[in-house]
Parts: C-alpha cells; sequence; structure tokens
C-alpha cells in the first residue's frame, strides 16, 4: 500500500491511517507513536530501494497523520520543464528546478511549468528517445522541444 500511494505521489504513510487505527486505537494519535510510525515507514521503504522525495507533504485527511514523506524509487527520472514566456510553445527541460542552465539568449525569459517523472512519460512528451534527452542535457544542461498544436483549428 505504501508504494502505491508512493506512485501516486502521495505520503506513503497516508496508506497505512486505517489499518493503524482499526489496530491499535487512540493509541496512534499519541505524538511518539505516530513518529515511530514515520521512522518504522522510513526503514520500510529505504529496504524497498525508495529514497526521500519531499518532506513534510501534508495529507488532507486530518487524524491521524497531518504530514508525512512522499518517498520515489531511486532510480526514478524527474526533469523540470520550463515554458518561454515569448514563445508558449517552446518548452525546455532540465534537472534543476531553479532554471539555472536554461538558454539566456536574446532575452528569453523561463516561467516554471511543471515536474516530470519516468523515462516513458519524457520521452513522448518531447518525441525524444530517454537516452538522446539525457545526451543533451548532460552536454547543454538543458533540452529544447517544441510542443507543436496536436488538433486542427475548427473550421
Amino acid at each position: 500500500m505504501m508504494k502505491a500511494a508512493s506512485a501516486l505521489d502521495r505520503p506513503a504513510i497516508e496508506a497505512l491511517e486505517e489499518p493503524l487505527m482499526v489496530k491499535f486505537g487512540a493509541r496512534i494519535m499519541e505524538d511518539r507513536v505516530k513518529q515511530m510510525c514515520g521512522h518504522m515507514v522510513r526503514q520500510i521503504m529505504e529496504a524497498e530501494g525508495y529514497q526521500v522525495g519531499v518532506q513534510n507533504a501534508k495529507i488532507t485527511n486530518g487524524a491521524p497523520f497531518s504530514r508525512g514523506t512522499k518517498y520515489r524509487k531511486k532510480d526514478e527520472i524527474v526533469m523540470h520543464s520550463f515554458r518561454n514566456a515569448d514563445d508558449p510553445r517552446l518548452f525546455a527541460l532540465s534537472h534543476y528546478k531553479d532554471g539555472s542552465l536554461l538558454p539566456k539568449t536574446d532575452g528569453s525569459r523561463w516561467h516554471y511549468h511543471q515536474a516530470i517523472k519516468g523515462g516513458a512519460r519524457i520521452s513522448l512528451l518531447t518525441l525524444t528517445k530517454l537516452d538522446a534527452v539525457l545526451a543533451a542535457i548532460e552536454k547543454d544542461g538543458h533540452l529544447l522541444y517544441r510542443m507543436d498544436r496536436i488538433t486542427r483549428t475548427a473550421g
């Protein structure tokens, strides 16, 4: 269940809320018990090949946990996509969310668009094989791609 929660980009502990409440009742509301659960989840997830992704992520269900850690697979590829302010169909991919390695030619401005997880998704989005994407980013620090219109205009 924790792996499924992680695949859905949710804190791993969120998947255990209901079973823990059923098993331990009101005792699960104690701070030290919740803290111990968090430590145990981390040990399990790291043993399964996951690493800490985002700490202190909000859990919307409420009790017993209000915050938790999101985990991701150690070999998972995460890229950050940026949109050009002057040409909204021009995008850039980078390993870095701060955009420090994006091209600075002709005063172009870049705005953060989204994080993209997974090699297949990256290849499909850029219409470029993953190894070519990774090689370009290794060489230049970024990869530029154009998101052309997929459908024709009505008419």
